[in-house]
């Protein structure tokens, strides 16, 4: 098989690994399976806080790891160590025995993080299709989407045997994601030789004069909180609002599905609006989503969790994009892993205070994320408009 079709073929192997990396069963219903060890809701927020700070530690040097020896090596690390903190977390026990599987977990997500997309980009420079990336990662965003949302739906029907059975369920697909990655080639990259230090001062300083770059990470880091905090409140929303436990895998997969529609036809949104007007909506859907979720707590203010999916739909093609367009190949997992080190860290600072307001009362925590996303959203955007130019 011919070079050229060998990194055709990466990306659709690609899809193939999103979908079974992102296969976790065990998801919609990972709060009472936390439960019945006794850890209480605001122990979970902690959990996840502390979780986010210890994988910060591991973005950098993963990034770096796969800028300099390979994209592929950096994911199948990336999976083993999933798969070993999934095994922890099998085994149960008290908070700290969870602490270390996510640990390990977050750890492995770190080597993925970066390297997943650089490959795919760098598949598609290689073969002259660069131009077609927001495109093919829409469609990445919506599989792993739809993914979660199948999982879900396989939750409902798993956690009635067992709520462990759903981890062993999303461990042997972990396994299959593994297998997949044998199957791919490895594409041309520029190599930096020098010490890994340096390379990182170098993309650092880079960064930092890089305003545009500096802006649209801001802007990314900003959203993608957002959406991953209001993430882990809708279980407590669902609770609060008494629907039965039987009905979580099925919401959960809606929510899902709808975030995988804006990503797949996300391609199409900034072609017929152009990508001033994509961040745009990006901050709108966001923000009305959330401030209507708290405003109402019925069944509108429920559908309103729509529109925070589509924010987190369009989040990542959007803005990825053009993070790939101002960056080098042979810094851009480097810069991808610093974006995620700056996503974590601010996740774990906001969930942590987010679960405090949501032990009081969770639609305020709703309409505190909506003001927080309002505000430093728009700050963002009005800098970053003002300063680059958008053609798109």
């Amino acid at each position: 098989m011919k070079r050229q079709q060998l990194l055709r073929r990466n990306v659709r192997l690609l899809q193939i690994w999103t979908f079974f990396r992102w296969f976790l069963v065990f998801m919609p219903v990972l709060v009472p399976f936390l439960s019945q060890f006794g850890l209480t809701l605001q122990e979970i927020f902690v959990l996840q806080a502390v979780f986010s700070l210890l994988i910060i530690t591991g973005e950098v040097p993963t990034g770096m790891f796969a800028d300099r020896f390979g994209r592929k090596p950096s994911l199948i690390i990336g999976i083993l160590l999933s798969m070993t903190g999934l095994f922890v977390f099998i085994q149960g026990g008290n908070f700290w025995v969870f602490l270390l599987g996510e640990s390990i977990m977050g750890v492995g997500s770190s080597f993925a993080s970066g390297a997943h997309q650089a490959l795919l980009y760098e598949s598609l420079d290689e073969i002259g299709e660069s131009r077609t990336y927001t495109q093919e990662s829409g469609r990445m965003h919506s599989i792993s989407n739809v993914s979660e949302g199948l999982a879900a739906l396989a939750a409902t029907g798993i956690a009635t045997i067992s709520l462990v059975a759903t981890l062993w369920a999303g461990f042997f697909a972990k396994f299959a994601a593994l297998a997949i990655l044998f199957f791919m080639v490895e594409p041309k990259r520029e190599i930096h030789a020098g010490p890994q230090l340096a390379q990182l001062r170098r993309v650092l300083t880079y960064i930092r004069r890089k305003r545009t770059l500096v802006y649209f990470i801001a802007f990314v880091v900003i959203a993608s909180v957002a959406t991953r905090t209001g993430a882990w409140l809708y279980q407590p929303l669902f609770v609060e609002m008494n629907i039965g436990i039987e009905l979580f895998g099925l919401l959960w997969a809606a929510t899902l599905f709808v975030a995988a529609a804006a990503s797949w036809f996300a391609h199409r949104v900034d072609t017929l609006i152009g990508r001033r007007s994509g961040l745009i909506l990006v901050l709108l859907t966001g923000t009305f989503g959330f401030l209507l979720v708290g405003a109402l707590p019925t069944l509108w203010g429920l559908g309103a969790i729509i529109l925070i999916q589509v924010c987190r739909g369009f989040t990542g093609p959007f803005l990825e994009d053009e993070i790939h367009k101002l960056v080098p190949s042979d810094r851009r997992a480097t810069v991808f892993s610093v974006k995620n080190m700056l996503h974590n860290l601010t996740f774990a600072a906001v969930i942590v205070g987010v679960g405090g307001i949501a032990e009081q009362s969770i639609f305020i925590a709703f309409m505190a994320v909506g003001v927080g996303l309002a505000l430093l959203g728009t700050g963002t955007l009005l800098v970053l408009l003002r300063k680059t130019v958008i053609y798109k």
